[in-house]
Order: C-alpha cells, then sequence, then structure tokens
C-alpha cells in the first residue's frame, strides 16, 4: 500500500513537474530511486516483521497441537480408567450381593443352630430331672417296701449299708450326670 502510494505521488510529480531541466529529472530520478529504495527496505522490514509474525504463529499452532494431542492422549487413558473402573465397580456389585444372599444363610443357620442348642439344653434338664425323680421315688419306694409286710426275698434283701451304699452310689451318679450337663451347656454358650 506505501509503495504503490508512493509510486502515484511519483508519477504525479513527474507529470506536473515535466516542465523541469535536465538537471531536476537527474535530481528527481535520484530522488525517486532513493525514495523508491527506502521504500523497498520498509516494505522488506514490513516483509520480515510479517515472515517473523508467521513464524511464531506456526510455532503456536506446532504448540497448540501437541497440547491437543497429548490431552487426547490423556483422555483417551482417561476413559480407558474409567472403563476398567465401572467393571471392577459390577464385580464388586456382584459380590457384595453374593456376600448379602450368604450372610442372610448365615443368620438363618445360626437361628437354627440357636434353636437346637435351646432343644439340647431342654433335654439336658429334663433328663437330669427325670434321674432325679428316679433316684428319690426308688429311695421312697425301697423304704416303702422295707416296711410292708411282705416277706422279702432273700437275694433281693437288703441291708442298711446297702440302702446307704445305693444312695452314695446315685448320688455320685447324679452328680456326674450334673457337672456333665452343665459343662455342655456352658460349652455350648462359650462357643457363641
Amino acid at each position: 500500500a506505501d509503495l504503490t502510494a508512493m509510486k502515484q505521488d511519483f508519477e504525479r510529480d513527474n507529470l506536473i513537474g515535466g516542465a523541469h531541466h535536465d538537471s531536476d529529472v537527474e535530481y528527481d530520478e535520484e530522488e525517486g530511486q532513493k525514495a523508491g529504495d527506502q521504500m523497498l527496505g520498509e516494505a522488506s522490514k514490513i516483509q520480515e516483521k510479517t515472515q517473523d509474525s508467521l513464524d511464531v504463529t506456526k510455532q503456536l499452532i506446532e504448540e497448540s497441537k501437541e497440547v491437543g494431542l497429548s490431552s487426547l492422549e490423556e483422555l483417551k487413558r482417561q476413559r480407558e480408567t474409567l472403563g476398567r473402573i465401572d467393571k471392577e465397580m459390577d464385580r464388586v456389585d456382584g459380590a457384595l450381593g453374593q456376600a448379602e444372599k450368604l450372610i442372610k444363610q448365615f443368620g438363618k443357620r445360626m437361628a437354627s443352630d440357636r434353636f437346637i442348642q435351646c432343644f439340647a439344653v431342654i433335654n439336658s434338664l429334663l433328663l437330669v430331672g427325670v434321674i432325679i425323680f428316679v433316684i428319690f421315688f426308688n429311695d421312697s419306694s425301697d423304704s416303702d417296701s422295707s416296711s410292708s409286710a411282705s416277706p422279702s426275698s432273700p437275694v433281693t434283701s437288703t441291708t442298711s449299708s446297702d440302702t446307704t451304699s445305693n444312695r452314695y452310689l446315685r448320688g455320685t451318679f447324679v452328680q456326674t450326670v450334673a457337672e456333665m450337663v452343665l459343662s455342655s451347656v456352658v460349652g455350648d454358650a462359650s462357643n457363641e
């Protein structure tokens, strides 16, 4: 644009100043040549600045491409990571569902085990009660039969020392059974 304007100015000056002498024409030609060289120098400077600006722009574009590519790679890596996390969450969710089922089954088994333990304790207590009942009612029936008028047989005749010995053995038996029942009850309670 500056070069065109200068050329137009030069041509206009030549047209208007066409009546000048030859020395003026030479002077104008030298001046025009200097002005042309000056314009070419300025145009060259502008072109260099433009080229520098283009080079900087190209460099920025290349850097932007690199940043974009690295961002794209990072996003791809993150997408893959999220995919793996999603699969892992599905697997964990399935495992939690299975664990919940197992816990319910375990709870049902524990409830049935407690039910069985309660019946075992009740049965043991009933057994002890029956044993105690038999011992005390046998003692009273033995004392009733010895005081009765019916003759005793020589084979089954009992003396007072035999009765005492039988009572001692029965008491020892009851004590042993009671200890076994208590140890089984205490053992069951400590296992819980």
